[in-house]
């Protein structure tokens, strides 16, 4: 945790969670929601600042929400984060678009 030697927020993972089924947040989203990736969450694991696309991912430790690095981060990464927030299907997307990178800690590299 913190250790991210190198890793800058222009590197934070972004991932879309998609499928047809009902997530943990309530929503329903479909196959055709690819275009607009639903925010979701749970006490230590969230997706945010959603745009075209893909979501950030972050994941809360003592306390504090904070980015993850995208080295290392793959697409069954991306499949297990989704699972976990109650969707089937989800797609990794490296990004480093300023408008979808995060502030503050990276909690997480090589994921």
């Amino acid at each position: 945790w913190g250790d991210v030697g190198g890793c800058h927020h222009g590197n934070d993972v972004g991932l879309c969670c998609f499928g047809d089924a009902q997530g943990k947040q309530g929503r329903r989203v479909g196959i055709s929601d690819w275009e607009t990736c639903p925010e979701a969450g749970d006490k230590h694991l969230r997706l945010r600042d959603c745009g075209y696309k893909t979501c950030r991912v972050e994941v809360k430790h003592d306390g504090e929400w904070g980015s993850v690095c995208d080295r290392g981060f793959t697409a069954k990464t991306a499949k297990t984060v989704c699972k976990s927030l109650g969707f089937p299907k989800g797609r990794a997307v490296r990004f480093g678009h300023p408008g979808y990178v995060g502030k503050g800690r990276i909690w997480l590299d090589h994921a």
